[in-house]
């Protein structure tokens, strides 16, 4: 076997290695900053659930009641507004980061192919 054919398989693997490292590498990154997401969500759930529990304790009258409940159901759905915002920019981001690896990994792939087409050529 030449060894510019067992260089090139070798040169080759590495960058399939590598581009394997980095989708882990963005893969990674995104979920730490979804589950940091969730966490900040749930934080914010608890805490405004407990505050919504103590107004409601001091509440008057049924009108009161409600007036607490609206009042949680209204900070709760904007903060599922912002929550998922925040989400989607990140699965933006990933999703911008993974085509352009991809991209960039087809096009090496792509040029090491072509390589061997003029070796075998010649």
């Amino acid at each position: 076997m030449n060894t510019d054919y067992v260089q090139q398989l070798t040169d080759m693997t590495t960058a399939a290695q590598e581009t394997s490292r980095q989708w882990l590498e963005i893969n990674t990154g995104a979920f730490n900053k979804l589950a940091l997401q969730q966490m900040t969500m749930v934080e914010a759930g608890i805490e405004r659930g407990f505050g919504a529990a103590r107004q409601a304790m001091q509440a008057k009258d049924y009108d009161d009641l409600v007036s607490v409940q609206a009042e949680m159901a209204q900070e709760l759905a904007a903060m599922t507004v912002e929550q998922t915002r925040k989400i989607m920019q990140v699965l933006g981001e990933s999703r911008d980061a993974l085509t352009e690896l991809i991209e960039k990994s087809v096009a090496q792939a792509a040029s090491e192919l072509e390589k061997t087409a003029v070796m075998k050529a010649a």
